[in-house]
């Protein structure tokens, strides 16, 4: 272990630091509103340019699980670029040897759906459809490589943020990816589950827009 201390400001420190890193370890969770206020915008740059991992560990939880550690959470949603993502939560289950839960939530036909049916808009059941298959695309892969994972899935139509936010409850880790580029809802998203998981928050750095 080596010590450093940097001047200057926290974020462009760490990100300066984590250039030579394969992991970026930081705090969540502040105890006041001055603390909050720091953090929230340390924890905001990271998020946005960290160019390693970056692990985000809640200093206090708001719940206490009793009983064998929970699973490994992944936020899916189906995209061609989410692999390495989705290698990083298996490979994260398998070492922990917990079952890990991919959540894909969806509100709209995906781009991939709509595509497949120029002719008109699809219904909610055909809609689901495509959603499942598209989760079980994007799993595939890795099932075969770590045999030993077992997986659940949870494919839902709704809001994302607290069905994410539902299934980490009880987790031991949640993982997901971060996309460069401009702002979109999807990035805000991972923003805001970085900042209220209760468990430790694992989010790749993607390539491509958000």
């Amino acid at each position: 272990m080596q010590w450093r201390l940097a001047d200057g400001s926290t974020a462009p420190a760490l990100l300066a630091a984590a250039a030579h890193t394969d992991l970026l370890v930081v705090g969540s969770r502040a105890r006041n509103l001055a603390e909050r206020v720091l953090l929230g915008s340390v924890t905001t740059a990271l998020l946005e340019s960290s160019p390693v991992p970056l692990l985000l560990v809640p200093t206090a939880s708001r719940t206490v699980v009793i009983g064998p550690p929970g699973p490994v959470v992944l936020a899916l949603d189906g995209r061609a670029e989410s692999g390495p993502t989705v290698r990083l939560a298996f490979a994260e289950a398998a070492r922990r040897r917990a079952e890990l839960v991919a959540v894909h939530v969806w509100d709209a036909p995906s781009p991939a759906s709509a595509w497949e049916h120029p002719d008109g808009p699809l219904s909610l059941t055909d809609a689901r459809d495509d959603e499942v298959r598209l989760w079980g695309e994007s799993l595939a892969g890795c099932r075969e490589d770590f045999p030993d994972v077992v997986v659940r899935g949870v494919v839902r139509h709704g809001p994302v943020l607290p069905t994410l936010l539902g299934a980490a409850t009880a987790a031991q880790l949640l993982v997901l990816g971060r996309r460069g580029g401009r702002r979109t809802p999807h990035r805000d998203t991972g923003s805001v589950l970085a900042h209220r998981a209760d468990c430790p928050t694992l989010v790749l750095p993607l390539g491509g827009p958000g």
